[in-house]
């Protein structure tokens, strides 16, 4: 049984959301970034279906947070009527691990929860070496000559993964698609414009860091 909190400010919604997962998980609710920082910080959830339009603010904001202060293993799938491609390549370059717009079918959302509960996220060998740099895939941190540069979001984070563990190779958008995202995720995931947003903010983070050590 999995503990999940369902962030979501349209009650009728929640209440279907919660009434659906309690058959076979234990599921909390929230209605405000508030009121999910304060539940996560006395519980520990391995899932978030998180609605985006909050009283008080972007729910993406909520990805960060629970990165920096919650267990690693925790799974975030965002709910959002915000569904355009750009959008979903946001919440997905965030870190969450899956999008899906509203409105969405409860046997779809049945699928993906189940998806992203059975996939284990430890991942092997975390710690990668390549020249200077050094990156652990657990904690997501880059370092250079053993000193910590910086942290990586989640998703520019397996990106590096990738390049770490093959290098020397030619990585096409699509295998790196089918490295980062899974086939629970939906179709805007699979755009190649997602993986061009990953490589320039990789390319970013790099140079300021290599600019900053040398």
């Amino acid at each position: 049984m999995a503990r999940i909190l369902v962030v979501e400010d349209n009650l009728p919604l929640a209440q279907t959301l919660v009434s659906l997962l309690t058959r076979f998980h234990e599921v909390y609710s929230a209605q405000s970034v508030r009121e999910a920082k304060r539940k996560a910080q006395i519980n520990t959830f391995d899932l978030v279906l998180l609605d985006r339009q909050l009283p008080d603010g972007d729910g993406l904001e909520l990805i960060s947070y629970f990165a920096d202060n919650c267990n690693h293993s925790l799974r975030t799938l965002i709910l959002s009527d915000l569904g355009q491609t750009k959008e979903r390549i946001e919440g997905l370059e965030e870190g969450s691990d899956d999008y899906l717009a509203k409105p969405f079918s409860l046997e779809e959302l049945s699928l993906r929860v189940q998806g992203l509960l059975s996939k284990d996220k430890r991942l092997p060998n975390s710690t990668l070496r390549c020249g200077v740099l050094t990156y652990d895939v657990e904690t997501r941190h880059l370092s250079i000559k053993n000193r910590l540069a910086v942290i990586l979001t989640k998703r520019v984070g397996s990106l590096m993964e990738q390049f770490m563990r093959y290098p020397n190779h030619i990585l096409t958008r699509e295998s790196l698609i089918r490295a980062i995202y899974d086939d629970n995720y939906g179709p805007s995931s699979r755009d190649p414009k997602s993986i061009d947003v990953l490589v320039s903010r990789l390319k970013k983070t790099t140079t300021r860091i290599f600019v900053i050590r040398e």
